[in-house]
């Protein structure tokens, strides 16, 4: 990968990449100013390597807990589960 990084100076004997996950909804996304910008190159220009998944896992396998599956609908619901991978 291109987007590794290795700090000169830190000492360290180890690179490190920087990983930004999201969801496919999540490509794209509008500006202060009104204008829709690709939020994958923004990313990839401040040197994350973009990876594009969609939720782990869905509503309808949500098991054995009742508020779980009518809460998860709530702020950024099932796509906050996106961490999980």
């Amino acid at each position: 990968c291109n987007c590794t990084i290795q700090t000169e100076g830190s000492g360290s004997n180890y690179d490190f990449t920087m990983y930004a996950i999201i969801h496919p909804d999540a490509t794209t996304c509008t500006g202060r100013d009104g204008v829709e910008y690709d939020r994958v190159a923004a990313l990839q220009e401040l040197g994350y390597w973009v990876l594009i998944y969609n939720e782990p896992v869905y509503k309808s396998q949500i098991q054995g807990s009742t508020f779980l599956r009518q809460n998860v609908d709530t702020d950024v619901g099932i796509r906050d589960l996106i961490k999980l991978h």
